[in-house]
């Protein structure tokens, strides 16, 4: 099992946007994302003083080739379409294009 980690800004202007899209995710959605072996996926929004909101994720992946299971994932048109609605909510930070999105954090410590 692998974790990933990640963060994005969140334009403030579209967060209930993105919090409702996330509280009435489209059923293909969830599917596509257990079918590409990713498990225990959680999003948390923080405001971080005035630099603005900044969502942060957490998913486990269970298979054996995470490239390979995140390219057919993402080739879905279910997929491309949710991201459709979905960039244009965020902005990514520390340079990540927009293709990438969301910036990988570093795992400075765990426990089980």
């Amino acid at each position: 099992m692998m974790r990933l980690t990640g963060v994005v800004e969140v334009k403030e202007d579209k967060l209930a946007l993105y919090k409702q899209l996330h509280t009435e995710t489209w059923p293909e959605i969830l599917a596509a994302i257990k079918a590409a072996n990713f498990t225990n996926y959680s999003i948390h929004c923080q405001k971080i003083n005035d630099c603005g909101y900044f969502l942060f994720s957490y998913l486990e992946y269970v298979g054996n080739d995470l490239a390979e299971d995140s390219r057919k994932m993402a080739e879905k048109p279910i997929i491309q379409k949710w991201w459709s609605v979905c960039k244009p909510c965020l902005k990514p930070v520390n340079n990540t294009s927009m293709e990438q999105c969301w910036t990988p954090l570093e795992e400075v410590f765990y426990t089980k």
